[in-house]
C-alpha cells in the first residue's frame, strides 16, 4: 500500500491515510481504500472501521 495502512484489534479496524501534507484524495488512494475495505469485509469479527488521516488533516 502506498497511501494507506491498516490494522485491526479485536472488533475494530483502523485505516490511516498517509498522504502528507493534506492527505489529498486521489484515484490511487481511492483504489487502495476500496481494496482495503474489500479485504476487511469478509472478516466477521470486525464490527467497526475507523478511518483517519495522519498529521493535522483528515483529508483534503
Amino acid at each position: 500500500m502506498e497511501y494507506l495502512k491498516w490494522s485491526s484489534e479485536g472488533s475494530i479496524a483502523t485505516i490511516t491515510i498517509q498522504r502528507p501534507p493534506a492527505n489529498a484524495l486521489s484515484s490511487g488512494l481511492l483504489r487502495e481504500l476500496s481494496a482495503v475495505l474489500d479485504e476487511i469485509e469478509p472478516k466477521r469479527d470486525i464490527r467497526v472501521v475507523v478511518i483517519h488521516g495522519e498529521g493535522r488533516f483528515f483529508s483534503a
